[in-house]
């Protein structure tokens, strides 16, 4: 099957010079060059279209798993995905690679690492020498649709790869109300965002011109449950009910900040409700056309949301809990067990082993650095535990101040999970960081000084994976300032 990469016995490169000070130093710069030959998805094998399931993908944008119905939140905000997992499988503790939307599709799509596939930031291209999921399944006799809901993942930043169907058009009145005039210096042209309503009407529309004897692979992507937070009154009745008319909205004198805040949550579990439910019409449309090898279902998100867990209201600049972790579903009626959860750590750079294995495509020439999930619901469960990596985008100057927040925003960010241990290092922010998530779920007490020799240890998990990895493209050519020095810094550009 998939050819895949342990995440410790990688290829030789770089460490990055911002770890220099934590970590042992390996050169200044990735020394290994890009493969010169990639694999192409035409040399993979799969059995006949008329064999193969329809796909759907579904990646809300910001939804973590803590605020999903069967991850045992208390509002029913999740009804289509807590359904989904009911006939599937759930797996119960699921990472991002980072809290960043363009790099952890990039990681979705390809299953490599940021550094190797080099969308280290929102808006850098997904480089055209990278097989990604939509070329795979393409080539295998897929009909392929995307339909997105933001303008961090539209054609233009790489995310179209594969796809028959592309669609990015975001009209007028379809926005959020983001208004949104650059991002990272690169000027806004058009809508920043549309709702999930009408991404699924897009969705929808090109679904029923496609013939039901070929399958389709349908990526689905909403902007929400993203902020602004404005969801229909429909969606903040189906998920407060009678507690709606019990909470401090704005205008309603004697507020305080703990009531904004719970105000604020309120409105993002609506958001979430409003996107679910959009996701069912999607869904119900897939199981309509009643082909015989059925619907593979997959459901997650790109990143979690700080909702103010850690003093941070949103989500790329920490790499706590509450930004990375995700949910992650999976239903196939007939070839997936029923009610299965995994609780092993897993993450989203192992979701293509797992749908290429699932599907039957091999594809031996095509190195990912994730893992088929496949079997991990058995009995026996998954055959021990492999480290988490996790990675924030890098931050050139020192901010003392980040979108009005008092906190210091500097150089790389790096974590790792292994069993139940968390390391986090960012050494121009500050010390390391040890949490032990089985008795600490919400990382609140530090543990590195208490426990030294298990920092060390995943110090040196964390220094074998930097060092292994190999970049798969060069780096972009035309980099914004601030990309550019904060790239320099860590060593990937002269």
């Amino acid at each position: 099957m998939v050819r895949t990469a342990p995440p410790i016995r990688l290829a030789a490169a770089a460490l990055t010079l911002a770890l220099t000070q934590t970590l042992t130093a390996c050169g200044d710069a990735p020394t290994t060059p890009p493969d010169p030959a990639p694999a192409r998805p035409e040399d993979c094998t799969a059995p006949a279209p008329a064999e193969l399931p329809d796909v759907l993908l579904v990646t809300f944008d910001t939804l973590r798993a803590d605020h999903c119905g069967s991850y045992g939140y208390a509002r029913p905000t999740t009804p289509t995905l807590d359904e989904v997992g009911d006939e599937g499988v759930l797996f119960e503790t699921v990472y991002a690679v980072t809290p960043t939307t363009g790099p952890s599709h990039a990681t979705l799509f390809t299953s490599l690492y940021p550094d190797e596939h080099h969308v280290l930031s929102n808006r850098w291209k997904l480089q055209g020498e990278l097989v990604t999921l939509a070329e795979v399944l393409g080539a295998a006799g897929y009909r392929t649709g995307g339909f997105v809901s933001s303008y961090m993942v539209k054609a233009d930043a790489g995310m179209a790869q594969g796809f028959d169907a592309f669609d990015d058009r975001f009209a007028s009145g379809e926005s959020s109300a983001v208004r949104r005039e650059a991002v990272q210096g690169e000027e806004v042209r058009g809508q920043f965002d549309r709702r999930a309503a009408d991404t699924a009407d897009r969705a929808l529309e090109w679904l029923a011109g496609e013939p039901a004897d070929r399958p389709v692979f349908l990526w689905l992507h909403s902007y929400q449950p993203h902020n602004p937070y404005r969801p229909p009154p429909e969606a903040m009745r189906a998920v407060l009910g009678a507690e709606l008319g019990q909470m401090w909205r704005p205008g309603r004198p004697g507020g305080t900040e703990e009531d904004r805040v719970r105000w604020r949550i309120a409105r993002y579990d609506a958001e979430t409700r409003y996107a679910d439910d959009q996701v069912g019409r999607v869904l119900a449309a897939l199981r309509a056309r009643a082909r015989d090898p059925g619907l593979l279902a997959v459901i997650t998100s790109d990143h979690g949301e700080g909702l103010e867990d850690h003093g941070w209201p949103g989500h790329g600049i920490h790499l706590y809990e509450e930004a990375v972790r995700v949910p992650l579903t999976l239903s196939w009626p007939g070839r997936l067990p029923a009610g299965a959860r995994v609780a092993a750590p897993v993450g989203l750079i192992d979701v293509m082993p797992t749908v290429l294995e699932l599907l039957g495509v091999d594809c031996p020439d095509l190195e990912l650095r994730g893992a088929s999930l496949v079997g991990a619901w058995g009995e026996a469960g998954p055959e021990g535990t492999r480290p988490v990596f996790l990675q924030r985008r890098a931050y050139a100057r020192n901010e003392t101040k980040f979108e009005g927040k008092p906190v210091v925003v500097k150089g790389a960010k790096l974590a790792v999970r292994d069993g139940p241990w968390k390391l986090v290092l960012a050494p121009e922010e500050g010390g390391p960081q040890l949490y032990d998530l089985s008795r600490d779920p919400v990382e609140r007490e530090n543990l590195a000084e208490q426990r030294p020799e298990v920092a060390r240890r995943l110090e040196e998990v964390l220094r074998r994976w930097k060092a292994g990895q190999r970049p798969r493209v060069p780096p972009p050519p035309a980099l914004e300032e601030e990309d550019r020095e904060g790239l320099e810094e860590l060593g990937y550009v002269d």
